[in-house]
């Protein structure tokens, strides 16, 4: 019984403490092919910004994985992070159990 209140505690704890920290999802353009046209929302951009939500034609987003290259990198990184935070958190939680 001692364990088990000894792995709640250090359970607690773990979460009191990472629960402190807030990682906000990183600002990307979000976008949806259309019939002819991709229409984006660039969320890093101000809601009163003219340039936040653009259309272009197909041609001008070959390449374009439903975002741009460079903010799917800035999101696969940011998922990374994440999942290195979780296994950090799960091997400190292992610990304590033995």
């Amino acid at each position: 019984m001692t364990r088990n209140l000894k792995n709640f505690t250090a359970g607690l704890l773990i979460l009191v403490v990472v629960s402190c920290k807030h990682k906000a999802i990183p600002k990307i353009r979000e976008c949806v092919q259309l019939t002819d046209t991709m229409f984006c929302i660039n969320t890093a951009l101000d809601e009163d910004d003219v340039n936040r939500e653009m259309e272009f034609s197909l041609d001008e987003t070959r390449g374009y994985m439903c975002t741009t290259p460079s903010d799917k990198l800035i999101m696969e990184k940011f998922i990374l992070d994440v999942v290195e935070e979780n296994e950090k958190l799960v091997r400190r939680l292992r610990r304590c159990e033995r």
